[in-house]
């Protein structure tokens, strides 16, 4: 009976272990974040943080460009290679770069990495308590 319960424990320790299932639903995540407006942009990132503004930089949030997108914007996000190296090299176009995306219909996985690595940049130098 003891090896018996062993092997079940064994087993379900295994199976809490690996996932079998490592797909993230990114359409659902991206729902974190409101997108209608630079406003509801920043407000949303905020409630992420459950209102706690102790948890990442409000100031790097309120330097978001407020300007619409223009065409030297969508210049520099076509020729840009790599998503997540263009949001750290310019955090602050976060908002205009994931609406040029949603327009040209990228993937969800590729806003859902640009989002990921801003939400980096907010938290970087605090330190959670």
């Amino acid at each position: 009976m003891i090896k018996f319960t062993s092997l079940i424990f064994c087993l379900f320790f295994v199976y809490a272990c690996f996932s079998f299932n490592d797909n993230l639903d990114y359409d659902f995540q991206n729902q974190r974040f409101d997108y209608s407006s630079l406003i509801d942009f920043k407000s949303s990132i905020i409630i992420h943080f459950d209102n706690n503004t102790n948890r990442f930089d409000i100031k790097k949030l309120d330097n978001l460009e407020k300007s619409k997108l223009s065409k030297n914007d969508s210049i520099l996000f076509k020729e840009s290679k790599n998503h997540e190296q263009f949001v750290e090299n310019h955090p602050d176009k976060i908002y205009k770069f994931i609406l040029y995306l949603q327009d040209n219909d990228s993937s969800e996985k590729i806003i859902f990495e640009s989002i990921q690595t801003y939400l980096r940049y907010l938290t970087k130098d605090i330190i959670l308590r």
